[in-house]
């Protein structure tokens, strides 16, 4: 007769937490970067990746990263822009969820962990974005309270297309939830918002109003509400998103919104011309056109201030 213990059952098969792969795109911020760096390293999540997009900095951008060898990857391109970079960073970038940081913010404690945990509360969301708290000297400290960022949750598509309510380095976004184009390269300004428009068309987005960053206002920064480029970017990014999802909208809704944007584009573009920024406004001129807006811009112009003869 043969003595047996009872087998013990295997353990059941779990999912490993999912990695994290942190997005910092730089320019010439030496000066802040390290803060950037050590509040994404400071972070209590274990499986993270650190990818840092040098966009041709000539600062002491270089020197900065060489500190954190072994710690961080980073990638090395010459100067062309913000989306460039942040598309060179998520070639190298291995994780299943990405954290956008931009590289003069700095992220509070906590952050990764309750947003990893959103986004398993949450599975049908591609976009996860918290409060922020705006420091610096541009505008000066204090909470950013904008009644907008929390109508960005749920089914947001139409809210998001109105205004953009996403702080972008407080945004971590399914990997399988981002399109084949990335970021538009030749947006200067609104690459980010028009890639959260293209992510959020049919999904879904968690806002947690817990304040996980601090937002840094600074003089010379290159994007922010008061930037008159970024609003006729952004109204390139809103009519270029119609175009991509434009077989999955009913005919009527696309074109009261392609309308709506044109008209919008139309405003900032001849606002921008008016006030002599020639170079912003003839981007907005060319998008115009190729829409088939029926008053050329020259016409206007010389209706308005009697040139041309």
């Amino acid at each position: 007769m043969t003595n047996s213990q009872p087998r013990t059952p295997d353990p059941e098969p779990s999912n490993p937490p999912p990695r994290v792969s942190v997005i910092i795109p730089t320019y010439n911020c030496g000066s802040y970067l390290a803060e950037a760096i050590n509040s994404a390293l400071a972070q209590d999540y274990g499986d993270m990746q650190i990818v840092v997009a040098d966009d041709g900095s000539t600062d002491e951008t270089s020197d900065v990263l060489a500190k954190y060898e072994g710690k961080i990857t980073t990638v090395q391109s010459d100067h062309a822009g913000a989306a460039a970079a942040r598309n060179g960073a998520i070639e190298h970038a291995t994780g299943s969820l990405l954290a956008a940081l931009d590289a003069d913010d700095i992220w509070l404690p906590g952050k990764v962990t309750r947003q990893v945990a959103a986004m398993a509360e949450h599975p049908d969301a591609a976009v996860c974005h918290t409060g922020a708290e705006m420091f610096g000297t541009e505008t000066g400290d204090g909470p950013m309270v904008h009644d907008v960022r929390k109508r960005i949750q749920g089914d947001c598509f139409d809210a998001l297309f109105d205004r953009n309510g996403i702080i972008t380095s407080t945004a971590m976004i399914r990997r399988s939830a981002i399109p084949a184009c990335g970021f538009h390269d030749d947006l200067r300004t609104a690459e980010d918002y028009t890639w959260f428009l293209m992510i959020l068309f049919g999904r879904e987005a968690v806002y947690l109003p817990d304040v996980y960053l601090h937002y840094r206002r600074r003089p010379g920064q290159l994007t922010g509400d008061g930037s008159k480029r970024a609003q006729v970017d952004a109204g390139i990014g809103r009519l270029r998103t119609l175009d991509m999802y434009a077989d999955r909208m009913p005919a009527d809704q696309l074109e009261h919104r392609r309308a709506s944007a044109i008209d919008e584009l139309s405003t900032c573009t001849y606002s921008r011309y008016w006030n002599g920024d020639y170079k912003t406004a003839t981007l907005g001129f060319a998008e115009l056109l190729r829409r088939g807006r029926t008053i050329p811009w020259r016409h206007r112009a010389r209706t308005r201030i009697g040139c041309w003869g």
